[in-house]
């Protein structure tokens, strides 16, 4: 198969899931409920990328910020007695008088007088400079209601200890519950580099808040995020849009809130934000439904009555009498792979699992299983009753088809998966 034809099956799911997703938001901007809550939106400031980092380093959970006077005058709401002001930059230039040549209009040159003089004429110039501004977080103030496009999220997740367990296992940075003061369900510290996800939430809210600020320690992290130089509202369209994505993979709905919470943060109706950042919501939604099916699996198996290792071999025929390395994760199997392909070791390697088994009597025990055979994929593993329903065997083709581009799949080409038992 040609490398441009190829799709992983979690690949075409998130194309689907985005397409879904990219169509729901366009249909609530036709609502009556979006235009009344862009009429109260469009007098928010939209602030630039250095004080929209300066607002989340003092308070990563502000959401609509405004300055004293705004919040009394046009929100009709009053900043809470004993609130610490967030320090932005602000422009404040001033005006000085200066001396200068005038000039012709006409010719674009100095006017003479009678004498042949050049005459002068006094201006005011202005002088652009800045000084520090205070601002409050919404969650500071109390007054009228602020329009909201969100529902609160409700309903349970199946096996929903285990779900989140494998959700922070995919984390790169430490997770915290706690009790948040703000209207914020959690928050990404970019200084801290923590996430903080606000308590007793309903299990549903729990797993997307989650993975929403997964996403944003991923991709907007200050010193290495692929999209930290990105404005507030396109970061925040991503890091929804890849929790939507994931949930939905796991057969979580969060339409009720996402859909609401992506057209909020768009700034028109061709979501230009979602549209532009499709491939990186897509590849950040595969990478943590990857991530997360393997970290779940391995939570499962602990569980089971078996256990799972993966292995790279020189030799995909008999894979312990070539060159070999063992491993727990598939990921590993795939980068030695790739080596001992890079490397030209001979023979024909390949990737596997061993499967074992604490019962003695099980016939599959001790077994070991080709999933890559030279440059072909071996799927005929997931025809055996025995494999066909563990996730983690699954998964770990989804990667292999994810990671390894000139990998043949046997839609095209089929091949025999090779067993041995010992």
């Amino acid at each position: 198969m040609n490398d441009t034809n190829m799709k992983s099956i979690s690949t075409v799911q998130i194309d689907e899931i985005t397409k879904k997703l990219e169509e729901g938001v366009k249909a609530l901007f036709d609502s009556e409920k979006y235009m009344n809550y862009l009429k109260v939106m469009s007098k928010f400031h939209n602030y630039s990328f250095n004080n929209s980092l300066l607002i989340a380093m003092q308070m990563p959970q502000a959401s609509l910020v405004a300055g004293y006077s705004k919040w009394k005058t046009t929100f009709h709401r009053q900043v809470e007695k004993g609130q610490k002001a967030i320090k932005i930059i602000a422009p404040s230039p001033y005006k000085i008088d200066k001396i200068q040549d005038k000039i012709d209009p006409d010719t674009n040159r100095p006017m003479l007088d009678s004498s042949g003089n050049t005459i002068k004429e006094k201006v005011k110039v202005v002088i652009p400079a800045y000084k520090v501004t205070n601002v409050f977080d919404v969650s500071q103030t109390s007054g009228e209601p602020i329009p909201s496009l969100v529902n609160e999220l409700s309903g349970d997740v199946e096996e929903y200890n285990k779900f989140i367990e494998a959700i922070k296992k995919t984390s790169t940075v430490p997770i915290k519950f706690a009790e948040i003061d703000t209207s914020a369900k959690g928050y990404y510290n970019i200084e801290d580099k923590c996430i903080v996800i606000k308590d007793n939430m309903s299990e549903v809210q729990t797993a997307k808040t989650l993975i929403h600020e997964i996403a944003h320690s991923i991709l907007h992290e200050k010193d290495t995020g692929i999209e930290k130089e990105a404005d507030r509202n396109t970061k925040d369209v991503q890091a929804e849009s890849v929790a939507y994505a994931t949930c939905q993979h796991f057969n979580i709905d969060t339409t009720d809130y996402s859909f609401g919470y992506i057209a909020g943060w768009s700034s028109g109706k061709e979501v230009e934000e979602l549209r532009n950042s499709m491939n990186v919501i897509r590849q950040t939604a595969s990478d943590l439904i990857n991530g997360i099916e393997k970290n779940l699996s391995m939570l499962m198996e602990k569980e089971n009555d078996y256990s799972i290792t993966f292995f790279a071999t020189s030799n995909a025929e008999y894979p312990d009498q070539g060159e070999m390395y063992e491993t727990e994760n598939i990921d590993e199997a795939i980068n030695q792979y790739k080596k001992m392909i890079d490397n030209h070791s001979k023979g024909i390697s390949g990737i596997g699992f061993t499967y074992k088994s604490k019962n003695k009597e099980d016939i599959y025990n001790d077994s070991q299983m080709m999933l890559v055979s030279g440059n072909k994929l071996c799927l005929d593993v997931l025809e055996i009753d025995k494999f066909k329903d563990i996730e983690q065997i699954k998964s770990s083709i989804n990667s292999i088809q994810n990671k390894i581009p000139h990998i043949i799949n046997p839609t095209e080409q089929k091949t025999h998966s090779k067993g041995k038992s010992r």
